[in-house]
């Protein structure tokens, strides 16, 4: 029995849980602890490492969460035993059928011949779909009794392959088989023909592949007359990757050179290094270069990325470099793919590039070298639900401390938190301030559409300048992006008489009208509903569209450019493992001309082909009351044009705005980063919100308004004991203050950064002990956020 082993233990006559080992003692435990013995160990090696159960729990202690959360978030689900409850006949049963029903009796029947039945069984003998109660009474009638069956998730892949009998592999006999064959058996001489073309000298062949190129009925005469010979065995269900062709080459310019050399010099002294390096600047050549010589060191690579759109984007590029030694790991993949890659960094240990989302920051790296988390000042690096709300780039640094690997945190713009620990010397920085090769910044044109709007100018979604740019563009074979972040068709319904909106029956917020399922649909809880031809409020007809969604963008533009094939990138269209990677296929290719989207297209992707770029409607970017609006508004529009004129043809950009006046616009138009980001660190220091201070959100959560409001302020009162007036702000209600049915009241904590946050953090989970201990606060749910987005 070692650390990091799964584990059973029994809770009761009835339950068994599955845990992993983080520890083992010689001391006795105290006597008044309640102990329940293990009774089973379900590995032979361990599957977590000594490091991982250290990330752990410094994950849990951090982000204020059980460390079961932690190993939930971490573990791949085809590693997770499942506890099932099955029924078997009782062995008091006296074969009395007389007290049962019709049904009772099918099912007491059932289980004597079955030996042993699952709910869906029991579904299926009797035709319905409630058979509690039948369940409930042939137990009561000891008839039946409930046993717990622990199963495992992850089942190996098996495959039927054929091999050639022994006796043939003489060359003589086999030369005499086919001569055989080719005479009277010309449909089976053709089948083990192709299976010698198929086998090429490895002596077996996939039993599907030689049926769909053979065909079924030559190959199972082969087999009934044991000339080939069937056999199972495991295999991955990972990508097999082969090429015949070198790594490509390049060369860095002298700017990518010099960023190179400052950042293997900064790795050395142990810190975190910010590369800071423009749109298409070459950051990734950069990384290609330090991954190769991690590689050949026998090191391991972590490559973070904020989007699943952008790993698929990434893994051909790479794939090019690394070939058979890049692993992807994300959560679009099965839980038994999960599993096998899970096995394949933890069992070889061979120096592997992994790249992933978020999650792959959990996978057992036993030489981690270095960890790239490109893009880093992206939210999506965020986790919000379920707990650990963890941030994979905080995270990172702390796995690069526990590790003892590097870390590049890239970016064109970066957080506020990171600039300000470069600033401050706690991160080493290194620039990249030109572009790569002969491409140059875009042009950028602030386009008021106020104005466009009242003189009726507007084409559908673009103003005259933009429908120019883009009708220039796409008659000469170059492409175009148009980034609206709103998908659907239509924000929002209303009636023009009364006004009257749809809103959500579970959620306090408005719906969203999608074209293409002809509903009405919920962004936060997915309900939907049909769309009304009248006003249920006045009964009038006049039920008009409000604002523009991705898909209302796309319908538009099919009307303006009917001759030009268009892609659009969000949510709805991106469902499927591989539709991302197909429609950036697509446009890369050239087979679109323009692509619609969401923020999806705003990160980190390199099109040779765009000339022009187009931001919709710049001022919903910013219009939400957070404190860190302007700055994740800014960081979007700066990272939308950069997906212009990343070759030798210089691009433009149109940002379509109401209030041409607005600062954050300017700054963009003029690319000045870091004067922004001066003007924003300002107003965090005057206001004290991070990273000069740290934060705490607690969301109090009930499904009655008035318990929720009394529970928020009775934890108010509790946090008064040993916190200020000024370190705590409200409770007050989100944006959208219902969500699923549950009302949301939250509660900011403003921290010290200089404090011992461990202590503070204590107070907390002290005092919310004792608002969920109340009576009064049954059912109350409280959501603890540290360092919330």
């Amino acid at each position: 029995m070692e650390t990091g082993m799964r584990v059973v233990v029994n809770f009761g006559a009835k339950k068994f849980f599955t845990g992993i080992i983080a520890r083992i003692t010689d001391q006795k435990p105290d006597e008044d602890m309640n102990l329940k013995e293990i009774s089973d160990v379900l590995d032979v090696f361990p599957i977590v490492n000594q490091l991982q159960l250290q990330f752990w729990e410094w994950m849990s202690s951090y982000y204020m969460c059980p460390q079961g959360d932690v190993m939930n978030a971490a573990i791949p689900a085809g590693l997770k035993i499942e506890s099932n409850t099955i029924y078997v006949v009782n062995p008091d049963f006296n074969d009395d059928f007389s007290q049962l029903s019709d049904d009772e009796y099918m099912i007491a029947e059932a289980a004597l011949k079955a030996e042993k039945l699952t709910p869906v069984d029991i579904q299926s003998i009797t035709g319905r779909q409630a058979v509690h109660h039948l369940i409930k009474s042939l137990i009561e009638k000891k008839v039946l009794h409930p046993v717990e069956e622990l199963e495992e998730r992850y089942t190996p892949k098996k495959q039927k392959f054929l091999s050639i009998a022994a006796d043939y592999e003489n060359e003589g006999i086999l030369n005499a088989l086919m001569v055989k064959l080719e005479k009277k058996s010309p449909v089976q001489f053709r089948a083990l023909l192709t299976y010698f073309n198929l086998a090429r000298g490895t002596k077996e062949v996939s039993f599907t592949e030689l049926n769909k190129v053979a065909g079924t009925s030559g190959v199972a005469a082969l087999i009934r007359k044991e000339i080939l010979l069937p056999a199972e065995r495991i295999v991955s269900r990972l990508e097999e990757w082969s090429s015949d062709s070198p790594a490509p080459t390049f060369q860095l310019s002298d700017a990518q050179e010099n960023s190179y050399s400052e950042i293997r010099d900064k790795l050395l002294e142990n810190k975190p290094v910010l590369l800071f390096g423009v749109t298409g600047s070459g950051k990734t050549e950069i990384y290609i270069r330090f991954i190769s010589e991690m590689l050949a060191s026998g090191k391991q690579v972590l490559y973070l990325l904020p989007e699943i759109a952008l790993t698929d984007f990434m893994v051909d590029r790479l794939r090019a470099y690394f070939g058979k030694d890049l692993l992807v790991y994300h959560s679009r993949f099965n839980a038994q793919e999960k599993v096998e890659i899970w096995n394949e960094v933890l069992e070889k240990g061979e120096p592997k590039l992994i790249l992933g989302a978020r999650s792959a920051l959990f996978m057992p790296f036993s030489n981690l070298g270095l960890i790239i988390v490109d893009e880093e000042h992206d939210s999506s690096y965020k986790q919000q639900d379920p707990a650990p709300r963890y941030h994979a780039r905080d995270s990172a640094v702390m796995l690069s401390r526990i590790t003892g690997a590097g870390i590049i945190l890239g970016s064109a713009t970066p957080s506020l938190e990171t600039w300000v620990n470069a600033s401050n010397g706690v991160y080493a920085r290194v620039d990249l301030a030109e572009r790569f090769g002969v491409a140059v910044h875009p042009d950028v044109h602030i386009i008021d559409i106020r104005q466009a709007t009242f003189r009726k100018k507007m084409l559908g979604p673009l103003s005259p300048e933009l429908y120019e740019a883009v009708k220039k563009a796409v008659m000469h074979k170059r492409q175009v992006i148009l980034f609206q972040n709103r998908r659907g068709y239509s924000t929002y319904i209303e009636c023009s008489d009364c006004g009257w909106t749809p809103v959500c029956r579970n959620c306090d917020v408005s719906m969203t009208y999608h074209k293409n399922i002809e509903l009405l649909k919920c962004h936060y809880c997915g309900y939907t509903d049909r769309t009304p031809t009248k006003c249920p409020s006045c009964k009038s007809s006049q039920i008009l569209m409000k604002g523009m969604g991705t898909q209302r963008i796309e319908d538009e533009l099919q009307i303006l450019f009917p001759d030009y094939k268009i892609a659009r990138m969000d949510m709805d269209t991106t469902r499927g493992k591989r539709a991302m990677s197909e429609i950036f296929k697509g446009f890369d290719e050239g087979r679109f001309s323009i692509l619609v989207g969401t923020q999806m297209i705003t990160k980190g992707l390199d099109f040779s082909r765009v000339d022009v770029v187009g931001i919709m409607n710049a001022d919903n970017l910013h219009a939400f009351p957070d404190f860190r609006s302007h700055e994740h508004a800014f960081q979007t529009m700066m990272q939308v044009a950069g997906r212009a004129g990343r070759r030798d043809a210089g691009g433009q950009v149109f940002i379509q705005v109401y209030d041409k006046e607005n600062p954050i616009v300017k700054y963009v138009a003029e690319g000045n980063y870091v004067e922004f980001m001066e003007l924003e660190t300002q107003s965090r220091i005057n206001f004290q919100y991070p990273p000069f201070v740290r934060l705490i959100r607690l969301s109090v959560m009930h499904k009655d308004k008035p318990v929720a409001e009394k529970a928020s302020a009775m934890l108010k009162s509790l946090l008064k004991k040993s916190f200020s007036d000024k370190q705590l702000l409200g409770p007050e209600y989100p944006p959208v203050g219902r969500i699923k049915n549950y009302y949301i009241k939250n509660i900011l904590i403003k921290l010290p950064r200089n404090k011992d946050l461990g202590t503070y953090k204590t107070w907390i989970s002290d005092q919310l002990i004792a608002l969920l201990a109340h009576p009064d606060n049954k059912g109350v749910r409280v959501i603890v956020d540290v360092d919330p987005l």
